[in-house]
């Protein structure tokens, strides 16, 4: 049983709840980014006889395997410098030899995909030996969009000290719901055009979270979460906060974190994080932890602080 409690303490706390494509579907926004962090025995890890992750292949794939993408940004490479390049799909493609189809499109949810798949575009759809599919999460942010009034007013400094976020947690389960019912029908216009193509869903289902729970007090905001799977290797909870150096926002906002401390006893590690308007965030691990990570944008604009991360146990590939 691998458990994790963790809090986060702010002196104006106040939390908006949207959803980013990522390891867990729910997520908490603006100043605070919260998700499950859990990664499988071997994810992560590269082969061995490998020093480089430039010299690995994509294991497998063949050269005359055609690969469709289909999806959302995720898919689509939205962010990189040089998108036909740099997402994921020509990157196999480099890898394998194998020929690859994007037809992702920033944006859509699953209900866009269903159409897309209706209206022919995707003429390479019938050929494919393997169909990669990323959606689902916009079927949660565009829910999301209702807190946008909520996330102007703490621009402006007008937010009330406290959030009722009970509304916006029933829009965005409705969005989930929306999402189970079209993706039987995705899978079914899929193989409508094609009935023998291996299809492969990501970001939308993990397979090794069992419990977590949100818990949004006065003062800050609780995070628990276990779960009772020998094979998982690393898991944990991913801060994604408004680190220093992130686009978008005013430096004045931004947070810088310290190496973690440690209590007394070594039960409880926390973590101080200033801003240069004087509002500091606390994030405090309660049960034991393996140790922490902090995580860096991958973009070639910069690598600014990314994330903080509680383990509970680090991915075994770190041995």
């Amino acid at each position: 049983m691998k458990k994790l409690f963790v809090i986060l303490l702010s002196a104006l706390c106040l939390f908006s709840l949207v959803s980013c494509d990522g390891l867990i579907d729910v997520n908490f926004s603006t100043d605070v980014d919260v998700s499950v962090l859990e990664q499988s025995e071997n994810a992560g890890s590269l082969p061995e006889e490998s020093e480089n992750k430039d010299d690995c292949k994509v294991i497998g794939l063949m050269p005359d395997d055609v690969v469709v993408f289909l999806g959302d940004s995720i898919a689509q490479g939205y962010g990189l410098n040089d998108v036909e390049k740099e997402r994921y799909s020509s990157l196999i493609a480099e890898k394998s030899g194998c020929t690859v189809y994007n037809y992702a499109v920033p944006g859509d949810d699953g209900a866009d995909l269903i159409e897309l798949l209706a209206s022919g575009t995707c003429t390479q759809l019938e050929k494919a030996t393997v169909i990669v599919i990323s959606i689902g999460a916009n079927n949660v942010l565009k829910a999301a969009d209702t807190l946008l009034p909520y996330y102007e007013q703490i621009q402006n400094g007008q937010a009330p000290e406290i959030l009722d976020i009970s509304e916006t947690f029933n829009v965005i389960v409705q969005g989930i719901q929306r999402f189970e019912a079209e993706l039987p029908q995705i899978i079914s216009d899929i193989r409508a055009i094609n009935s023998d193509a291996l299809i492969v869903f990501q970001t939308v289902y993990n397979p090794y979270r069992d419990f977590t729970e949100f818990k949004v007090e006065q003062n800050g905001l609780q995070i628990s979460c276990e779960a009772d799977n020998d094979m998982i290797s690393c898991f944990g909870v991913n801060v994604d906060l408004n680190f220093m150096g992130k686009f978008g926002t005013n430096f004045k906002d931004q947070l810088l974190p310290t190496s973690p401390y440690t209590s007394d006893d070594g039960k409880y590690m926390y973590c101080i994080m200033t801003r240069p308007n004087g509002r500091c965030v606390v994030a405090s691990a309660l049960t034991e932890c393996d140790g922490w990570k902090i995580t860096y944008s991958p973009f070639a604009y910069g690598h600014y602080i990314n994330a903080f991360q509680f383990l509970a146990s680090f991915d075994r590939v770190y041995n």
